[in-house]
């Protein structure tokens, strides 16, 4: 919706957490705009923010105030308010939108509580299928890419599975074999272990009786 879009979801001590209600003690915090890694445009974002004649109206222009991090433990770019938004509080612990005192003077009361049910009502709605339709279209290079790697893994797991089936299968067997002698001389050497003596000790006292038995037998 449109209200996810453009605001964050973020747990905040209550719904009217901002700079006039935080503790004077604590230190804001600030962010500078930034482009996305993917966007196309970031490489030029970049350079006019290190250097030319808009690197100064960037850094002043684009550099917001963020809540302090003990009202607000996310990072810069998602703790900062909304200019002439407020938040009231709702159902579940939820907060949702109000107009400051200073917009409701400048549009009007009825003004401002049609802002805020349309502000709700954004809130709330679903996405629609254009909408995910769309999120798909801007992905779809990503879902090739996947498909690729899925046939071509795929492909080689089947080309593997053919010259290893068997050495797998016998080393499954074998393994089987293995666990199940395993066991039945764990179980052996349990059944006359002694009170305070490890299984340890007791296989290698079982293992000295056996020596020395032979080496009398023969």
């Amino acid at each position: 919706s449109e209200a996810t879009k453009y605001f964050n979801l973020v747990c905040l001590p209550d719904c009217n957490t901002n700079f006039d209600t935080s503790n004077s003690s604590t230190t804001p915090r600030t962010w500078t705009y930034e482009m996305a890694e993917d966007n196309p445009l970031k490489t030029y974002w970049d350079l006019l923010k290190t250097s030319g004649s808009l690197q100064t109206t960037i850094n002043d222009q684009f550099t917001f105030t963020a809540l302090p991090l003990s009202l607000c433990p996310y990072s810069e770019n998602k703790c900062i308010p909304m200019p002439g938004v407020e938040f009231s509080a709702a159902s579940l612990n939820y907060c949702s939108f109000k107009m400051s005192s200073d917009v409701i003077s400048a549009v009007g009361s009825s003004a401002a509580e049609t802002f805020e049910s349309l502000a709700v009502q954004s809130f709330t709605e679903s996405e629609s299928l254009g909408t995910l339709l769309g999120e798909f279209e801007k992905s779809i290079d990503a879902f090739i890419i996947v498909a690729l790697l899925c046939f071509v893994i795929g492909f080689i797991y089947i080309v593997l599975l053919r010259f290893l089936i068997g050495p797998c299968v016998w080393c499954a067997v074998l393994l089987v074999l293995l666990s199940l002698l395993l066991g039945g001389a764990a179980c052996y050497i349990k059944s006359f272990q002694c009170a305070g003596v490890s299984i340890f000790e007791t296989g290698q006292q079982v293992a000295v009786a056996v020596t020395v038995t032979v080496e009398v037998a023969t």
